[in-house]
């Protein structure tokens, strides 16, 4: 209480209540809908792991899809990382706590899970009445269960590995998947046999994947993923260069002292909107070769730039510039003066 205010306090002992009333009401859900300790076991831990995976392979599956459409490469999938708050209890629980004290985190997710648990401890009571002696010869039933972890599972490893450009490995791993979904799903149902309910749902989870990607690309991540961020955002803006030779007969364009100038240089919130306007002139002025359009073996510089924003999404981006083109870039740095020529 020294180190925090009043309100803060008070804010962090319901952040930790909501959270953990959240966590009950899920595992008394799992554990009422499984039809034995061993279901009731595996589903409960499968629940708390599961949106971490489902997670990690959209963010996957958006970056790989946003590098073919994006000029550099780096964090642009980030605002997915949003979901988190709400399909993970112990994400949004340790990142309400994380930043307790900051002014743009929103409390929203500590509202969602609140009303989630309401629903959740509702629907246990209906459960609960209902219930029956454990029988461990039987499986469980309940499309919460197994069918949802396992639809979630197998959809999950398919953006892990779907690849837009390579049709023969992502045939050869969804072929390794589909193995991987029917021992899933004979163990779910303690037995095995043929159905065409079997591979009829693994074709329509890959026609989800496959339209997850298209419409992620299409609609630019949902109209989520932008090159860079407003300058309105912004509090500090770093940035460096990197030189990748491949020819060292081939000389640089550019002065070695202009380009220590411009490494491990730190731009401050006063010029932020000279750095933001020589960036759009360098793609204007298409200075950058677009990542997914370069193929290696010559010498090129890489600009890498870290912001630091207000609502803790912090982009960072990887640009390729040709080292024909280094020194129109730094005459534009110039221009700004983000950097000082000789």
């Amino acid at each position: 209480m020294i180190s925090f205010p009043l309100d803060k306090f008070i804010l962090a002992i319901i952040i930790t209540i909501v959270h953990m009333f959240a966590m009950n009401t899920i595992i008394t859900f799992v554990t009422l809908s499984s039809q034995n300790m061993t279901d009731s076991l595996i589903c409960s831990i499968a629940y708390m792991i599961i949106p971490f995976v489902v997670f990690l392979a959209l963010n996957i599956c958006a970056t790989k899809v946003a590098q073919t459409f994006m000029m550099g490469y780096g964090n642009y999938s980030q605002s997915l990382k949003l979901l988190l708050n709400y399909i993970s209890i112990v994400y949004s629980g340790f990142f309400q706590g994380n930043y307790l004290l900051s002014p743009f985190v929103s409390n929203t997710p500590i509202i969602y899970w609140f009303i989630l648990s309401i629903i959740f401890s509702l629907i246990n009571y209906h459960l609960f009445l209902k219930r029956t002696l454990e029988k461990s010869e039987t499986y469980t039933k309940s499309i919460f269960m197994y069918p949802l972890i396992i639809i979630l599972s197998t959809l999950s490893m398919m953006l892990f590995v779907y690849n837009l450009g390579d049709l023969k490995m992502t045939t050869l791993m969804f072929s390794v998947i589909f193995i991987i979904y029917l021992i899933m799903y004979y163990f779910s149902k303690r037995k095995v046999y043929f159905s065409w309910k079997i591979p009829s749902l693994f074709i329509l989870l890959i026609i989800g994947c496959i339209g997850f990607s298209n419409i992620y690309s299409n609609t630019k991540g949902l109209n989520t993923i932008y090159e860079l961020p407003k300058n309105k955002d912004i509090q500090e803006i770093y940035f460096s260069t990197d030189r990748y030779i491949f020819d060292e007969d081939k000389p640089s364009t550019v002065d070695n002292q202009e380009i220590e100038n411009l490494t491990t240089k730190n731009i401050t919130i006063q010029n932020k909107k000279n750095f933001m306007k020589s960036m759009y002139e360098i793609m204007n002025k298409n200075l950058i070769t677009k990542s997914a359009d370069y193929h290696g073996y010559e010498n090129y510089y890489e600009l890498t730039i870290s912001f630091t924003t207000k609502n803790t999404i912090n982009p960072n981006r990887n640009y390729i510039i040709k080292d024909e083109n280094m020194a129109a870039v730094l005459d534009i740095f110039s221009k700004y003066d983000i950097i000082k020529n000789k």
